[in-house]
């Protein structure tokens, strides 16, 4: 009998890992250019309730919803123009809106047109927002906005001690709609302590 190296016992496991593989590719769709997507350098992901994929990319905010591809770029002046190109952030809002955060500002986009642009934020800003309580935004200069969605629009009020542009690092929501928020210095939330 010969004496066989050990690797031609690994060649049925790796044809076998490879089918695998092979079958589950059917399953995988990519979207590029020729779908629509105004740029392959994507910053940031989503899915809305109805299953569309938000895309934010180097060249505008992208919607995929399976068959096609509706795009918003910043530059023009209509109801698909961002405040700027680059889509750094989406984050939903309300009843199928979300905040899409540019480089030149902070728009509401919802229904295939943007609502609203606030390009008062151009420039760094952090966008916290919590879908049930509320949308903040945090200068770089340590000013904070918080949103009121009835009359559309962002009013300076008083910004905790705790909470500076700089030290921020991450905000989020729980299932509950919270609003957390992690700074250098700890975790921070939006539930009021309890009363003595």
């Amino acid at each position: 009998m010969k004496n066989r190296s050990p690797l031609y016992r690994l060649v049925p496991v790796i044809v076998f890992i490879l089918s695998s593989i092979q079958g589950r590719a059917d399953f995988v769709r990519t979207i590029s250019g020729p779908e629509g997507l105004s740029n392959n350098s994507v910053l940031s992901l989503t899915q809305d309730t109805s299953g569309r994929i938000w895309i934010g990319t180097c060249e505008g905010l992208n919607i995929w919803n399976g068959q096609t591809m509706l795009s918003f770029n910043g530059g023009r002046e209509n109801d698909l123009s961002l405040s700027g190109n680059l889509v750094e952030k989406i984050h939903p809002y309300m009843d199928g809106m979300f905040w899409v955060v540019t480089d030149y500002g902070l728009d509401l986009v919802g229904d295939g047109r943007v609502h609203k642009r606030f390009t008062q934020f151009s420039g760094m800003y952090r966008l916290l927002s919590s879908e049930e309580e509320s949308t903040l935004v945090l200068t770089k200069s340590n000013h904070l906005f918080a949103y009121d969605g009835e009359k559309e629009v962002f009013t300076e009020i008083e910004r905790p001690d705790i909470l500076k542009y700089e030290e921020v690092l991450s905000s989020g929501t729980t299932a509950d709609g919270k609003l957390y928020i992690l700074t250098t210095k700890g975790l921070l939330d939006s539930t009021p302590p309890p009363s003595k």
